[in-house]
């Protein structure tokens, strides 16, 4: 294991190293420095597992060398660095090591051979397994990123001789349909149909993308303020239907603006789509606190789901209803959003039989921000 010591006083510096040394001939390889700018030359020489820094180096201190490495794009990924603190030295120092880069301190005079070597053991453990993570997280985002681009290409590839074929077909209809014999017009018209669905899916398979994968900044979100803007997104198919849409006091919660959006405009026009074209829609959202989560309630008076069903509905391309528009992915969609925020979606039956209830769990705002700087 390779370490460098940077110590300016040289009395202490061989302390470290005997310590490390002892009872561990050839495990460790030690290079010194006695300052700053002597480790940042060392560092762009060679690569190291481990630094013990002195905290207070003649032309720095420990939190500012590590100030120092990022501002002259030093590349330490997976170097383990041990602050060394004085006993006189604030206790605060060592935290502020910590919260800055450090892995670990130790105060001098203060600990054995054994325990010396089990702390630089355990912080070289977690730089690698910090950089593990750090390497892990960046290919799932390039592996998204790529999925992303991936479906984007292929939208494109798929929908234009796609819509080339619908528009032949659109003009076969209406130029020829009347030359058309027996049920050949059937057939135009069952195709272009075919090709239509076929057009939204593949859009909802991008969206599918899009949602599941969004960029957006987890903030304070107002659920007032996103219901309404769901509202007014479906404003042609409320106002097609004739539906009433009721929305009580909504919290605000932790989440993604946009994303959050895509949930409730989903299961609003879900709720709106399978009603029964006799009957007027109503959809009734509603929200309580329940422990540490806010209860959200959507009900509708729609054609309802069959308990059997109510689970296989969020699966990818699930489709209960024999109709024409439904792709199945719209509620695969939103289970995928409320998973990210931490919540469960569910579907009960209501107990007056007409229709259904989605019921949504989200952690409330100070929760969540609580699990989020715990992690």
């Amino acid at each position: 294991m390779r370490l460098l010591v940077v110590e300016d006083n040289p009395v202490d510096r061989q302390a470290h190293i005997r310590l490390l040394t002892q009872g561990a001939e050839g495990r460790y390889s030690i290079s010194e420095a006695e300052t700053a700018a002597d480790a940042l030359c060392a560092l762009d020489a060679d690569s190291f597992d481990a630094l013990l820094v002195d905290y207070r180096l003649p032309d720095a201190t420990g939190v500012e060398f590590i100030q120092l490495l990022r501002d002259r794009g030093i590349d330490a990924d997976g170097t383990a660095f041990v602050m060394i603190t004085g006993p006189g030295d604030d206790a605060t120092a060592a935290a502020e090591a910590v919260g800055n880069g450090f892995h670990d301190f130790l105060i001098k005079g203060r600990v054995s051979g054994p325990a010396l070597k089990r702390l630089v053991d355990n912080a070289v453990e977690k730089a690698r397994l910090s950089q593990s993570v750090q390497d892990h997280q960046r290919a799932l985002e390039q592996s998204h990123q790529d999925m992303a681009d991936f479906a984007r290409v292929v939208s494109h590839d798929l929908k234009s001789p796609l819509n080339t074929m619908i528009g032949y077909l659109e003009l076969l209809q209406v130029g020829y349909g009347d030359r058309l014999e027996g049920p050949a017009a059937g057939y135009v018209k069952d195709c272009i149909a075919a090709g239509r669905r076929m057009s939204r899916m593949i859009d909802d398979l991008l969206r599918f993308s899009h949602e599941t994968q969004s960029a957006d900044a987890f903030a304070e979100t107002d659920l007032n303020q996103v219901t309404e803007d769901a509202i007014s997104n479906l404003a042609a198919a409320i106002e097609e239907r004739k539906a009433a849409v009721s929305v009580g006091p909504m919290p605000h919660v932790h989440g993604q603006p946009s994303v959050l959006l895509q949930l409730f405009q989903n299961l609003i026009g879900n709720a709106i789509k399978y009603t029964d074209p006799s009957v007027t829609p109503q959809v009734d959202i509603s929200a309580q606190a329940e422990g540490a989560n806010w209860h959200i309630i959507l009900r509708d008076n729609g054609v309802g789901i069959a308990e059997g069903d109510r689970e296989r509905v969020f699966r990818m391309s699930e489709r209960i209803a024999r109709d024409d528009e439904g792709s199945g992915i719209g509620l695969a969609v939103s289970r995928r959003i409320v998973d990210r925020h931490g919540g469960r979606i569910w579907i009960e039956g209501r107990r007056d039989g007409q229709g259904s209830e989605f019921h949504i769990l989200l952690p409330q705002f100070e929760a969540a921000e609580l699990a989020e700087l715990q992690t």
